[in-house]
This record gives C-alpha cells, sequence and structure tokens, in this order.
C-alpha cells in the first residue's frame, strides 16, 4: 500500500503514466497499453494510491477497473484544465505529470466530474445507437435528393422516416440509386427497433413516466435526461440543472464591461440538443398552451436580434429545471400552475 499520486495522459494505444511520492518528486515515469489486462496489471501494481485522468472515450472503462481494483480516482474535465491542453511545451509525459501536480495541489483546479454507473452507460448506448442511424438516414436522404436534383428530378416532399416507402426514383437513376433507397428503408425498420427497446426501459426507470407528462418530452428525452443526471440529489438546487447542461449563458466580466455571450455548452451535448428539440416544440404551433410556452413567446414579442433562438434556448433552460424539480417532487406536472391565483 502507498499514498503515491498518479497522473496517466490516455491514448488510444498507450497510456503515459507520472507517479508522484507523498513529498512531490518524481517516483516513476512510462506508459502502459491502454488495454483492460494491462491497465488492470499496472492499477494492482499500485493499489493504494490515486489515479488522475482526463475525460475522454476511454474513461469509463478505466474507472471501472480502479473500483474493482481498489485504486481512487479523480477525473478532470479536459476542457477545463486550460494549463494542459493550452501549453505551449505539450507532451504526453509533461500531461501526466502536470495532472498529477494539480490534483496534488488541489483536486478543485481540476473541476472534476463524476463517470457515470456502467449500467447506465450501456442503456444510453441505446439512445447513442439510434442517434447514429437517425444521422446517417438523414445523410443518405439528403444525398440522395441532391443527386436527383442534379439530374432535373424534384422527389416528393415527405418525412424521413417514410421516405423509403413513399418515394418512386427516376427511371434513369434506379441503377445508382435503388441501393441508396434501400439502405434507408433498412436503417428506418433498425431505428424502430430502437424506439421498441428505448420504450422497454421504462420499467427500469419509473421516474420517467413523471418526466413524460410534460408536452413535447417523449421517452428518449426522459430517459437520456434521468441516465445523464443519475441522481436529481446531486444538485443543491434545481436551477443548477441549466448551466451543468450548458444551456446557461457564459460570462466574462471585468470592472465596469459584463460582456453578453453565448451558452456555455458544457456538460453532455446529446441531452442538450433533445432539449432545445422540446423546446422547439413547446414554442411550435402544436405545442399546447402552459407557462413554458406563455414564457418563450413573450420573449420572441419583444423582439431584438434573433429573438427566437434566443427564446428557445431560454424554454429549453427552464424546462431542464422544470424536469429536475418533477423528478424530486411530489406533485404532478401542472401546464399552467403560474396561472392559478
Amino acid at each position: 500500500m502507498n499514498n503515491s499520486m498518479i497522473g496517466m495522459d490516455l491514448g488510444d494505444k498507450k497510456n503515459w503514466y507520472c507517479v508522484l511520492r507523498v513529498d512531490g518528486e518524481v517516483e516513476e515515469r512510462g506508459s502502459v497499453s491502454n488495454d483492460p489486462e494491462s491497465m488492470r496489471v499496472f492499477l494492482r501494481k499500485h493499489k493504494g494510491s490515486e489515479l488522475a485522468i482526463e475525460t475522454g472515450v476511454h474513461t469509463g472503462w478505466i474507472v471501472d477497473l480502479c473500483e474493482q481494483e481498489g485504486v481512487k480516482w479523480i477525473v478532470a474535465n479536459s476542457r477545463e484544465v486550460k494549463s494542459i491542453w493550452k501549453s505551449c511545451n505539450k507532451s504526453d509525459s509533461r500531461d501526466a505529470e502536470q495532472l498529477a501536480r494539480l490534483a496534488r495541489a488541489d483536486r478543485k483546479l481540476l473541476k472534476p466530474v463524476q463517470i457515470r454507473k456502467r449500467a447506465h452507460r450501456l442503456d444510453l448506448g441505446w439512445i447513442k445507437g439510434r442517434e447514429s442511424l437517425v444521422n446517417a438516414r438523414a445523410d443518405l436522404v439528403n444525398t440522395l435528393r441532391s443527386i436527383a436534383k442534379n439530374f432535373g428530378y424534384r422527389l416528393k416532399e415527405t418525412s424521413t422516416k417514410c421516405f423509403s416507402g413513399q418515394i418512386e426514383l427516376p427511371e434513369e437513376l434506379k441503377g445508382c440509386l435503388t441501393g441508396v433507397l434501400k439502405s434507408i428503408g433498412s436503417m428506418s425498420e433498425e431505428i424502430k427497433k430502437y424506439d421498441q427497446m428505448i420504450l422497454a426501459q421504462e420499467k427500469n426507470y419509473p421516474e420517467i413516466k413523471k418526466l413524460k407528462a410534460v408536452p413535447g418530452v417523449g421517452p428518449i428525452t426522459s430517459l437520456a435526461y434521468v441516465l445523464i443526471l443519475e441522481e436529481p440529489g446531486k444538485f443543491k438546487s434545481s436551477r443548477e440543472v441549466g448551466a451543468y447542461l450548458g444551456l446557461k449563458p457564459k460570462r466574462d466580466q471585468s470592472g465596469e464591461i459584463d460582456k453578453k455571450l453565448g451558452i456555455s455548452k458544457m456538460g453532455n451535448s446529446m441531452l442538450r440538443r433533445l432539449l432545445v428539440n422540446c423546446a422547439q416544440y413547446i414554442l411550435g404551433k402544436f405545442g399546447p398552451d402552459s407557462d413554458l410556452k406563455r414564457f418563450g413567446l413573450k420573449l420572441i414579442q419583444r423582439g431584438g436580434r434573433a429573438a427566437k433562438k434566443k427564446a428557445v434556448i431560454a424554454v429549453a433552460r427552464k424546462l431542464a429545471v422544470l424536469l429536475h424539480a418533477l423528478w424530486k417532487s411530489e406533485e404532478p406536472y401542472q401546464a399552467l400552475k403560474l396561472q392559478k391565483v
């Protein structure tokens, strides 16, 4: 057992590390292959130490290994540690040492983040997999329409999910585009399967039903919200959720100057996009009357530059706060709660 602090810069094939003794002197430097077995051997060797790493695609499974092998861990927000990614003398080895020294001095300097449970990451995989298929299908639809226009044809206007069943290709383009059209149809069928699996998750997360009571918030958004935030108690106030998801404006204040900036776009980008989509529905012609809608429409009526866009973001931020409040509360959703006397 020891109390060393280890900084590790994660790579795709190799991880560089720096081990600091209690007195802050470098005890060991080196690299280890970025695979589960090599990392397990490394962690067992340093059992009792603390490992500092950054957020990235490999972070999740490495944290899982740390839990299994009794190694404490801290994950730095890679976007916040400017002393590393803005360094003028950057290298994997130096980054590892910098991580170790920052964690040893004051872990708050790393803007640490929590890593979701493995089960929650697996369930999120259904939503991410569906999103990738939806995006790929949209790209194929746009490509097919573009090629048709290049030959003077304008394909029938229809929804993306019904595209393959309602589009008739021009005769001269059937040879080169039939395969694309079939692929679009195949993707639509797979997306339906993903939708069914996502709906099936509701039995594992009963809180989803309460969130879905808000018009515009469907099973995908509500499941993503619960899986990404994990525990409502991690926030002292529901208002903190908007900033956590990057929906709060950035600030650059110095002396008498206080600039108006766009939203920070920190946090989970997928959930932020889903909430923005919900806000667009709420403010649209199909969105029923509610406090949220009235709030957004008032912002639009003020006019000004990009009023609609700002209103959508503001409604998305309020929606994030509302969903958290509903999650914590025993009260059901009331669309016009603020209008009641």
